[in-house]
């Protein structure tokens, strides 16, 4: 019997999919404690070299929003700062390291729109409408 064992090297980077994500947030809106979305990396090593760690790299100048390092998850941390008059839109990027270092090469981009909090959204007067296209 011959015993064969093989080492996982740190071999891949992680990749997101998606790599854009979009988010509309009413100003104000969001807390600490509720996710406003989350991102999402895989990384094809195994083991300890698999685990996946998400950091804000850019865009969260006045550190609006902060990131779960663990599951990447998106929080809005200062929603009184979240304002459709000074700043309507946010791009923000987020990178993953694998367990061994290894960073991802294109990092995800997440663009958050903030509406106007006394903007109402549409009413519709029925529930279906039905056109015909020639």
């Amino acid at each position: 019997m011959v015993k064969i064992q093989l080492t996982d090297v740190n071999d891949n980077r992680p990749i997101f999919y998606p790599r854009e994500y979009n988010v509309s947030l009413r100003e104000g809106a969001g807390s600490s404690a509720s996710p406003v979305l989350a991102v999402a990396a895989t990384d094809a090593d195994s083991g300890r070299l698999g685990y996946l760690a998400y950091r804000l790299v850019s865009g969260n100048k006045d550190g609006i929003f902060r990131i779960d390092r663990t599951t990447g998850e998106l929080f809005v941390s200062r929603p009184a700062s979240l304002s459709a008059r000074n700043q309507p839109f946010h791009q923000l990027n987020v990178s993953a390291t694998d367990g061994g270092g290894l960073r991802s090469e294109d990092d995800a981009q997440v663009f958050v729109s903030v509406v106007d909090s006394a903007q109402k959204p549409p009413v519709f007067e029925w529930p279906r409408y039905q056109f015909k296209v020639r």
